[in-house]
């Protein structure tokens, strides 16, 4: 399969930005590959998303609230991602499958109808690497209308694993701090003000000052709004404040 040389270059010097993900898209469009997902994993842990794209503008808009709720435990129920392969660190793999092909249970029916059925998204490639204990993973996904991929794209996609892979791996490396890591550190400094924030009042309050409102925070937590506003209003009356602007500074003081 052959690349445009100015849409590769255009993907390299993309990689570590957000438009990394819609460069990556422009390499397949002659393959009619619409929506592109890449994600790393550690074990049995949630997914972290490295990028989420699609070429549809009203879709790309969708994607962000579709990862959050996928990684924040959606993803227990993802078929496809419960049935990669498993791949050595020196043999990336390239599978293409249907996800309405490998559901076994009504749960993952219910995602692929959320997750697939809403855009009419058919067959998808995954492409899979191990890196010592993580494990990325890049989806390039087709619409259910144009059928599966044929022989001479799957050939042509195959070959390309070693440099997709790649790619995402050093996109992964120039990214600034993950949002996990962020909210991580955060917490810690919270934790460790003398004011005896729970642990759940400094998750809560990591959320809050890296801007993620009760609906986003309780969706992350697995608690609802109500209760998330409840543990923020404890941690308030703990900390002596009354604002989020208040929280930034008494972290910021916390950090430092």
């Amino acid at each position: 399969m052959q690349l445009d040389p100015d849409r590769l270059a255009a993907m390299v010097s993309a990689l570590g930005d957000p438009r990394f993900g819609t460069t990556l898209l422009d390499l397949f469009a002659a393959q009619r590959i619409t929506q592109g997902v890449g994600y790393a994993r550690d074990g049995d842990a949630a997914p972290s998303c490295l990028f989420a794209a699609a070429r549809d503008p009203h879709e790309d808009e969708e994607n962000a609230g579709l990862v959050l709720r996928w990684t924040s435990g959606d993803y227990r129920h993802d078929p496809v991602l419960n049935t990669l392969p498993a791949p050595t660190a020196t043999t990336p793999a390239a599978r293409f499958c249907d996800a309405r092909q490998v559901v076994r249970d009504a749960a993952q029916a219910r995602f692929v109808d959320d997750y697939y059925g809403h855009h009419r998204l058919g067959e998808q490639v995954d492409f899979c690497r191990q890196d010592g204990d993580r494990l990325f993973v890049l989806s390039l996904c087709r619409r259910r209308d144009d059928g599966p991929f044929n022989a001479p794209a799957r050939e042509g996609l195959a070959a390309l694993a070693p440099l997709l892979l790649a790619s995402l791996q050093q996109h992964a490396q120039r990214q600034p701090a993950s949002r996990a890591e962020r909210l991580a550190r955060v917490r810690s400094a919270l934790l460790a003000d003398r004011c005896g924030l729970t642990p759940r009042e400094a998750d809560v309050c990591a959320h809050v000052v890296l801007g993620h409102g009760a609906e986003a925070t309780g969706l992350r937590l697995g608690i609802a709004a109500q209760t998330v506003a409840s543990h923020r209003k404890r941690a308030y009356a703990k900390l002596g404040i009354g604002s989020q602007a208040e929280l930034f500074e008494r972290w910021h003081a916390a950090a430092s």
